[in-house]
């Protein structure tokens, strides 16, 4: 922590993961309706508050593991004097973790494995890592207190021991949180899809004509306007998404095989009508 701390403070540091894990999620949303998120040009804090809901699930889970390990070294110390315990402890600790750790590089090695599993690999190596060292530690904390004057590695190989495994279990959890906040863009993505209706439905008017083209989607010749200022009306849109004068559209009957997604400009030219959806 006093490492991160001199290259970053705390605060700048978590900003950049929202905004990180806010763009993940945003992307793999968007890309489900083959829309290119970068088109919509979104701010800094569009990014941060989508990071929220990609978020939770994988700080709860570290929050706990944190607990339970923490409960379960206070165990550990207080099981060092019991022989032989340690022992079997640390063996037992080190093999699940070498078992584990194995376990996902043979996900790394083999993509088709890293497919079926997405999140677990990663975890693997964290908690392969972790267990593997932690294991060491308890073999060589016991064989210090039986043997008070035999020689221990020097205290600069262990702190560097230890901040590399550090540094890959942090890795490995940034690797599966990563993957958790595109999975949560495109559950949300196909949440969206299965509630289109009730997406705020949009009439376009339009001094040009448009050629929005898709399943639902209705093109109106307005010859009669008065004013000449309009002659075009698009109705069957639903709204997507507004971001900088930019609407996202899509058709009211859209699906991934048929149908586009739109990215229309506001502009003098054009007049938007929003209407409510209709909730299934």
């Amino acid at each position: 922590m006093q490492l991160l701390g001199a290259i970053a403070a705390p605060a700048t540091l978590l900003t950049a993961l929202l905004f990180y894990f806010g763009w993940v999620r945003t992307n793999s949303f968007f890309q489900e309706f083959g829309v290119e998120a970068s088109v919509l040009r979104l701010t800094p804090p569009d990014y941060l508050l989508r990071s929220v809901d990609g978020l939770y699930v994988p700080l709860g889970i570290v929050l706990v593991a944190g607990v339970l390990a923490v409960w379960g070294h206070l165990w550990v110390a207080t099981a060092l004097d019991r022989e032989p315990l340690p022992r079997l402890l640390a063996a037992e600790t080190s093999g699940v973790g070498l078992v584990v750790f194995g376990a996902g590089v043979a996900g790394v090695l083999d993509p088709r494995l890293a497919d079926v599993y997405p999140f677990l690999l990663p975890v693997c190596l964290a908690v392969g890592a972790g267990l593997t060292a932690y294991g060491r530690w308890i073999w060589q904390r016991a064989q210090a207190t039986r043997r008070p004057g035999r020689p221990t590695p020097p205290r600069s190989v262990s702190a560097a021991g230890a901040v590399l495994v550090a540094l890959l279990v942090v890795l490995a959890l940034f690797w599966a949180a990563n993957d958790f906040a595109g999975a949560v863009g495109r559950g949300r993505a196909a949440a969206t899809l299965r509630a289109l209706d009730e997406r705020p439905g949009v009439v376009l008017y339009s001094a040009e004509r448009l050629f929005l083209q898709g399943p639902g989607v209705r093109e109106q010749s307005l010859p009669d306007d008065p004013h000449g200022r309009y002659r075009y009306r698009y109705e069957g849109l639903r709204l997507l998404i507004e971001s900088d004068e930019r609407l996202v559209l899509l058709p009211a009957g859209w699906t991934p095989e048929a149908g586009p997604a739109f990215v229309v400009a506001q502009d003098e030219a054009l007049r938007v009508e929003f209407r409510p959806g209709t909730p299934g």
